[in-house]
């Protein structure tokens, strides 16, 4: 990666708010710690140390259990710095979702990470190759 470009951070959004999806639930319940290892693969895959997971506010258990082996995973060394002894720091962090006026809108599950509920309001352009959260792609 060329060293003038910010690291990237990666993102995995969890139950998108659409009516009646509950794939990710049951992941996100029963088998955290798989969801863990691939943000810390994919991170690693794109050379990224930050990584976000988004969980719908309305999934108060999954919440916690994720979060939970989120702490698992930093206590056995599975995050952090230098994972396992191979030179790669990664950091996680879960974010919960305040709820989505504008539910299955691109911009919709983009709202939370901004640390505010979800309001109606006009629609920006969506270009995802123009920027990310961190900025440049």
């Amino acid at each position: 990666m060329p060293k003038n470009i910010p690291s990237p951070a990666t993102s995995c959004a969890t139950g998108r708010e659409r009516a009646g999806t509950f794939k990710d639930r049951i992941i996100l319940e029963r088998d955290p710690h798989r969801l863990i290892e691939g943000c810390v693969l994919t991170a690693y895959a794109v050379e990224s140390h930050q990584a976000y997971i988004y969980i719908r506010g309305e999934y108060g258990l999954p919440i916690r259990r994720v979060s939970r082996a989120v702490e698992e995973a930093y206590a056995a060394g599975y995050l952090g710095k230098n994972i396992l002894g191979s030179g790669f720091d990664c950091d996680l962090t879960v974010y919960a979702g305040a709820g989505a006026y504008i539910c299955g809108r691109k911009q919709a599950s983009s709202i939370p990470w901004k640390e505010s509920a979800a309001t109606p309001g006009s629609s920006p352009p969506f270009r995802p190759w123009s920027a990310s959260m961190a900025g440049p792609p």
